[in-house]
């Protein structure tokens, strides 16, 4: 009965997540050491913008990512102060965090 049920793909990006992404400024980039989880500051100031289906990322320093956005495990983290960014690179697995910069909402 469930034999040609199409399966989902769960590395898609989820669209009201992009839409959520999308232009946000960013206080900081960092990158994530695999081996013993430190983090290491990459870029300062900037923002996260998709595009055409690729994912940009620019600091004052210039692109730190720009990668399509179906090559990417892409997910807020729990204290929705950033974002987290996988992806196969040269030399294994890469995470790059982006930590937003913080508007105080006033109603």
């Amino acid at each position: 009965m469930f034999l040609f049920r199409k399966k989902k793909n769960t590395n898609a990006a989820d669209p009201r997540l992009i839409a959520r992404l999308n232009g946000k400024s960013l206080r900081y980039v960092t990158r994530r050491d695999e081996g013993d989880y430190r983090e290491t500051v990459i870029g300062k100031g900037g923002s996260l913008n998709i595009r055409n289906d690729e994912i940009i990322i620019v600091c004052e320093a210039g692109e730190v990512l720009k990668k399509p956005v179906s090559e990417v495990v892409m997910g807020e983290l729990l204290s929705n102060d950033g974002a987290t960014f996988e992806f196969d690179g040269p030399e294994g697995r890469i995470t790059i965090v982006a930590y937003y910069t913080y508007y105080r909402k006033v109603d």
